[in-house]
Formats: structure tokens, sequence, C-alpha cells
């Protein structure tokens, strides 16, 4: 049945010669393993995926970017860029990515142009990494994106807008009128910049999000800088519900310490530790671990026992921590920011 394995991963001197390979397969292999040259091998692994971006086969191009996104340097700045005017949009992209990537004095100012580009998938791409790399050198282009008739490019820009300085005052002023957007992708990106701020008018959206499982998650995450009452009701009510998958109880649990109600937020947590459901367990047993939350020590002794689909390094971990005494670290845990920028494309 050795017919049924995949190819092996060539040498890297084989790579070099497969750049010149008859087969598109060959050429793929070549450029996806010079992205790992071996050592004092750089200069030549980039000559090669650098006849490999004029490849006239999309698979191979890509291979030849994803590379060089990781192994890149100031040299392929120029050909990489090229890429962006590709005929193939998978490609364009790519390029955007790799471009992010390669460290250049130019490439702020190569990002910033990307963001004009009539291409969607271009304009999309650069917005993440320029909220990344380069914010407050984007303001403007980023609030002009806000506007673009291409959803998916407001909601990118509005993300983008989160990495901007608060005290900018038309960065706040535009996140409140796309409170107003008729996509409410795009509402929701508003909110979540918002509650950063705590700002009341995200919450109605912020609790609308929590009907929708793909966007329960980021609603939480918003919900969390509140302290307003009908934040942490709307949290609590979705945090003991029983027909959800135990990961929202976890979370649930964990926004509430953030809001400052710890009993309630006990109480999403135990549920979540005794659901039939593994999911949502270690979720539960780190917020009781990061939060010192020794009223589940019972809990989570009984996980010792028996781990029940829990991490059970985890379980011996949390137990130790809320059983040891309290010390005067002061203030919740940070909460740890989803990563939604400069996305790679399949």
């Amino acid at each position: 049945m050795s017919w049924l394995l995949p190819p092996l991963e060539p040498h890297f001197e084989a790579a070099l010669r497969d750049v010149h390979a008859r087969t598109t397969e060959a050429r793929t292999a070549a450029a996806k393993r010079l992205g790992k040259p071996e050592q004092g091998r750089q200069l030549d692994a980039e000559r090669g995926l650098l006849m490999l971006l004029e490849d006239p086969q999309t698979v191979v191009r890509g291979a030849a970017l994803r590379s060089l996104r990781d192994i890149g340097s100031e040299a392929t700045h120029g050909p990489v860029l090229a890429r962006i005017e590709d005929p193939d949009p998978l490609i364009r992209e790519l390029a955007v990515i790799a471009l992010a990537n390669i460290e250049h004095p130019h490439r702020a100012s190569a990002l910033l142009q990307a963001l004009a580009r009539p291409e969607p998938e271009v304009r999309f791409q650069a917005l993440g990494a320029c909220a990344e790399l380069c914010p407050e050198d984007a303001i403007a282009e980023i609030l002009t994106a806000t506007r673009d008739p291409d959803v998916s490019i407001r909601e990118a820009a509005t993300r983008a807008l989160g990495c901007v300085r608060a005290e900018d005052g038309r960065v706040n002023s535009r996140l409140r009128a796309l409170l107003e957007d008729s996509k409410p992708g795009v509402r929701l990106e508003a909110a979540l910049v918002l509650a950063k701020a705590a700002e009341p008018a995200a919450v109605p959206h912020l609790t609308a999000a929590l009907a929708g499982p793909t966007t329960r998650l980021d609603a939480l995450d918003g919900l969390s800088h509140y302290t307003l009452a009908e934040a942490r009701a709307a949290v609590y009510t979705l945090g003991r519900r029983v027909l959800i998958s135990p990961l929202y109880n976890a979370a649930a649990g964990r926004a509430l310490l953030h809001m400052g109600d710890r009993n309630r937020a006990i109480e999403c947590l135990r549920d979540a530790l005794v659901a039939l459901r593994r999911e949502g367990r270690n979720l539960a047993l780190e917020t009781i671990r990061d939060f010192r939350v020794s009223e589940l020590a019972e809990e989570v002794r009984r996980l010792e026992r028996r781990a029940r689909g829990a991490d059970p390094a985890l379980v011996v971990e949390t137990a130790t921590r809320i059983a040891a005494p309290a010390t005067c670290e002061a203030g919740p845990p940070d909460r740890t920011p989803t990563a939604k920028g400069r996305q790679d494309p399949p």
C-alpha cells in the first residue's frame, strides 16, 4: 500500500534542481522545501523561490510566496510587491501577506498603496497588515475603507480601527456611526472596538450577537468590559443555558469574573465542569486557576480523581493554585485578545 503514501520532501539540493522540473508537482514541492533552507543557503533558496514566482502555474507561485513569507529578506521585497499585479486573485492576496512579513524600509508605504488597489482581496489583507504594522500612518485610508461597498472590507476596516489610538476623535465618531451600518457583521465589529472603552451604545449589539453561534464568543469578550446590570444579566442568561456547548458556559463564567459578578460566574463555571460534554472543561479550569476560584475546589478535586476529558496536568495545576494561600497580586488576569487581522487564504 506504499503507493498511497505522500511523496517524500526533496532534499535541499534536489529542490534547487527541481525549480526547473517539468512537472507542476515537483516545482511545487521545491518551492515548499526552499522555504526551509539549510544553514548558509538562504541566498540560494531565495534565488530559487524568485524564479518560481514567475512560474506559469498558480499553485507553484502560491507555494513560493508562502515560503518567501517565512524566509524572505529585504532583497525579495520588489519581486513580491510585483505579484500584487498577478492575474490570479489568490496570488495577489498571498503577495500582500508575504509583503507584510518581509522587513524593508518601504514596507509600510507599499502596504498603504495596497489599500488603494481596486482588488478587494488586496485591500482586505492590506487592512489587516496596516492595522498590525502601521495603524497610525493608515488612519485616513482605514477610515475611507469603512465606507467601502464590499462588506468584508468594511468589516476589516472597522476591526482595524481598534488598533488606532482611542483619543483620535475621528475614530470614535466613525465607530459610533458604524453601529448603524446596514450589515450586522460591521455593526458587531464596531461594537467590539467600542466595548474596549465600555461604550454603552455598543451593549445592545453585543447582547444581540449572543444569539449567534459564530458570534457568541466575540460578544462575550466584548461584554466582559462592562459592569452594567443589563450586560451582566445577558451573559448570565447565556451562561446558565443547558442546551448549548459547555464551552459557552465556561466563557460566560470567565466574562462574568471580568465584570465583577463572581457569584453568578461560579454557577456558570460549575455547569461547565459537571456537564456531560467535555468541551469547555479546560477553559473552566483555566479560569478557575487564573481567578483563584476556590469556591469550586470540590468540583476540581473530583476531576483529580476522574478527569472526564479534562487535561490531567491542568486539573492538578488548578487544584494547586486555588489551594495555595492568596497573595497580593492585584486585579484579574489579562484578557487574551483574538487575532483577526491578516488571514492566510486557503
